[in-house]
């Protein structure tokens, strides 16, 4: 099996991702930051673009009110499939 290392964008704990598992990677982290992965077909054109450790304030039914981190891009083959890590950390 083919794993990538991935950090947490909220502190410096370092994860784990089983490459054929990719699609359904979540991580809870003690720091109360959640990572997961999203396929390049979920995303804009621009999300490649963006610094992978950014993070902005976002408010969403399942989250309410949280940091998102900006995706960090991992390539996750030979044919360069691009796979993209957010982090979010609930507020309050």
């Amino acid at each position: 099996m083919d794993y990538l290392v991935v950090r947490c964008a909220f502190c410096t704990r370092r994860y784990l991702v089983e490459i054929e598992g990719i699609d359904a990677w979540w991580a809870s982290c003690p720091c109360g930051a959640h990572g997961f992965a999203e396929d390049d077909g979920g995303l804009g054109v621009d999300a490649d673009s963006r610094p992978g450790f950014t993070v902005k304030e976002v408010s969403s039914g399942l989250w309410g009110e949280a940091l998102l981190s900006d995706p960090a891009v991992v390539y996750v083959d030979e044919w360069a499939r691009r796979w993209y890590v957010f982090w979010v950390l609930p507020q309050g």
